[in-house]
């Protein structure tokens, strides 16, 4: 069997080009997927970031956070 090369992933690169990705004004709404009872829901949130900790701001009584926070042990 025939594996391609393997390819060394460079951490730093890899974490400023996130970074970048991050700060860019029109990157402040993404979306957030969530399931429940085997449904799959796809809503918009916003983020911000402080390196490379994200938050993600919503309305705390959203069906989203209902599924995070029932999906938490």
């Amino acid at each position: 069997m025939n594996h391609p090369k393997e390819e060394k992933i460079d951490y730093n690169r890899s974490k400023e080009k996130l970074l970048t990705f991050l700060v860019a004004k029109e990157n402040a709404i993404m979306v957030l997927a969530t399931s429940a009872d085997n449904v799959v829901m796809a809503r918009s949130v916003l983020i911000f970031n402080n390196d490379l900790d994200i938050y993600l701001f919503t309305w705390k009584h959203s069906r989203k956070c209902a599924q995070i926070k029932w999906g938490e042990d």
